[in-house]
């Protein structure tokens, strides 16, 4: 059975990775801006360090969510 210790523990893990999510969506739109720009002729595109730092922000908020699945499986299911 679930405690409130549980509850308490999922809120905490979900507000950690929604704010590694939003920073993830952030990074991905600044490199989707970045193409969009470089298309129209006006940039040369999202830089290395750019696409680096979004796709480990992807990787990191992935892994907080399965970390949350697995959590939600053992504490409630």
């Amino acid at each position: 059975m679930a405690t409130i210790e549980d509850g308490e523990q999922w809120a905490a893990m979900q507000a950690d990775w929604q704010v590694v999510n939003q920073e993830a969506r952030t990074a991905r739109f600044r490199v989707t801006q970045a193409f969009v720009k470089a298309a129209a002729g006006d940039g040369s595109g999202p830089t290395t360090g750019q696409l680096e730092l979004a796709e480990k922000l992807e990787e990191v908020a992935d892994q907080k969510r399965l970390a949350m699945d697995e959590f939600v499986k053992r504490a409630f299911g």
